[in-house]
């Protein structure tokens, strides 16, 4: 269940353009532009502007795992936890949060995760296998053999999901 205050605050998006990013029905994650119809403590209602899907009813979770994963508003804000979400780059300059960043993900080291990656204006999903961090990014290794490495720039980074769709670089 979603708490009450996020609740409201997604509510007043009602109408807005946002991007979601969510578990579809394939299990895969996908990412896509919506426009907010209606949200209630089960889930919200939305048109899917990329596959052109009206009405769509996406559950919060399915059989207490999470469906939806980010709920971005135009500015950058996260609405699933109510703060605006700054890119791996920007995390990693200040040392503290550098130290737990750096230690959740070397037990996701050779792990399946889901990276939500932001190119401009346009957010989209990575799957892969965290293969390692460098200077200026990390590595995966992408479907459909997981023979080719892909590396992502720090600042594009938005969000690391483990399997369990946790959040590997969210500090509070």
């Amino acid at each position: 269940m979603i708490h009450d205050t996020y609740l409201t605050i997604i509510q007043k998006h009602i109408g807005f353009k946002m991007i979601l990013a969510y578990v579809n029905s394939t299990g895969t994650v996908s990412v896509e532009p919506i426009t907010l119809q209606d949200a209630d403590k089960k889930g919200i209602k939305a048109d899917l502007l990329k596959s052109g899907l009206a009405n769509q009813n996406i559950p919060f979770f399915d059989n207490f795992n999470k469906t939806i994963i980010c709920l971005y508003n135009t500015n950058g804000i996260d609405l699933l936890i109510a703060k605006k979400v700054e890119n791996l780059g920007v995390k990693l300059k200040d040392k503290a949060k550098q130290k737990t960043i750096i230690s959740a993900l070397k037990g996701a080291l050779g792990q399946k995760v889901v990276t939500v990656v932001k190119v401009g204006n346009d957010y989209c999903a990575v799957n892969g296998i965290f293969q390692n961090m460098g200077i200026v990014g990390i590595s995966l290794s992408v479907p459909p053999f997981y023979n080719r490495i892909e590396s992502l720039k720090y600042p594009s980074v938005m969000n690391i999901f483990d399997t369990q769709f946790n959040d590997l670089i969210y500090i509070d």
